[in-house]
Parts: structure tokens; C-alpha cells; sequence
């Protein structure tokens, strides 16, 4: 991650050694680094698949939630008819906006990306904090810059837990704590606001 001026370390940087300090004299200290480049080839290696390369989400299907939370992500084929649609309607002189206000792990998102272009804006919601944290994850490996995940209720202007932004420079996952500071959590209580003044 890239460098905070300020304090002249990568961002977050206290957070993630006082995260790995746990593992200090854990064997599996040594699995992290080889379990994210086993993630990062796998994605590489399916970037062009027809079956997507939401490698986070298929994990999480299967060994997490295991249907037994109800959890289940909209198929890759069927994200990548529905953004085929986005890229048909779209207003070519403007980019778009593009919500997925029930994310998941952000698959809608990647294929709209892939049909529609980087230069769109993509913002996902979700209630499930693990979601929105493989969303940005995901968004970030796939070069989805420029873009912002929030964990809230997408029926409830005011909820706000936490949001991620994907940022190209400085590059990086950066936590937005504080609803005003998230664009995201502006868009959606301006736009619960025009729904209810008619």
C-alpha cells in the first residue's frame, strides 16, 4: 500500500501489525502471504472466464455460509447479461453510476466493470460487514478504482456502520468511518430525500 504523508508509514499500518501480532508464534503466520498469492493467481488465471473471477465469493458460498444464512451470490452469466443491459441503456456522454444496493461479494459489480469500462462509478451496499469487506477486496484486485463499498441497510437513508473506498492514487482500501465523509452514504440519503419530496 502506498505511503500516508503524514505519518510517513503505509496507511493502516499500526492496524495491520497489531492484526498479525496475534500469529506472531503461530505457524500460520507463514500461510497468510502464500494463502493471497494462491487468491491472486487464481484470480489472474480466471480474469476471462465466463465464470467470473469472484474467487471470494465462490469460497464464501461454499465453506462460510453454506446456505445456511440464506447467502447466495447471483450467478457470473447472469451478472454479466444484466450488465450488458446497464451498457445498452447508458448515457455514453456521462459516466454512469452504477449501485448494487445488496453487493454480496461484489460480482454484479466486477461484470459491470468489465462490460461498461473503469471510467463508470460503481458503489456497492450490504448489511453483512464480511460482504462488503470481500466487495472491496474484490474491487480492488480487479482494478475497480475510483469506487466505494458500504456496510448499511440499503432501505434505511441514515444507517451507517463502515465504508471502503478503492482509490488509484493514493492506491489502496481506505476506511471511511464517518457517514459525512462517504459519498456513497451522501448519494443514498439524497436520494431517499428526492423519493420522498415527489
Amino acid at each position: 500500500c502506498t505511503q500516508n504523508l503524514v505519518s510517513k508509514k503505509s496507511w493502516y499500518e499500526d492496524e495491520y501489525l497489531e492484526t498479525i501480532a496475534k500469529y506472531k508464534n503461530s505457524e500460520l503466520r507463514h500461510e497468510f502471504p502464500k494463502a493471497f498469492a494462491s487468491l491472486v493467481i487464481e484470480m489472474e488465471e480466471r480474469f476471462s472466464s465466463s465464470a467470473g473471477n469472484d474467487v471470494l465469493g465462490e469460497f464464501f458460498e461454499v465453506h462460510i455460509s453454506n446456505g445456511r444464512s440464506g447467502q447466495y451470490f447471483t450467478p457470473f452469466p447472469i451478472c454479466q447479461f444484466m450488465a450488458m443491459a446497464v451498457q445498452e441503456n447508458g448515457n455514453k456522454k456521462k459516466p454512469l453510476r452504477i449501485v448494487d444496493p445488496t453487493c454480496g461479494s461484489g460480482r454484479m459489480l466486477i461484470a459491470s466493470s468489465k462490460a461498461n469500462g473503469p471510467h463508470h462509478e460503481y458503489y456497492g451496499i450490504d448489511i453483512d460487514r464480511t460482504c462488503v469487506k470481500m466487495t472491496a477486496l474484490n474491487l480492488f484486485l480487479n482494478g475497480v478504482f475510483g469506487s466505494e463499498v458500504m456496510c448499511a441497510n440499503a432501505l434505511m437513508p441514515n444507517d451507517f456502520v463502515i465504508a471502503y473506498r478503492i482509490s488509484f492514487v493514493p492506491l489502496g482500501i481506505f476506511k471511511i468511518e464517518i457517514k459525512e465523509d462517504s459519498l456513497l452514504w451522501h448519494l443514498q440519503k439524497n436520494s431517499f430525500a428526492k423519493e420522498k419530496n415527489g
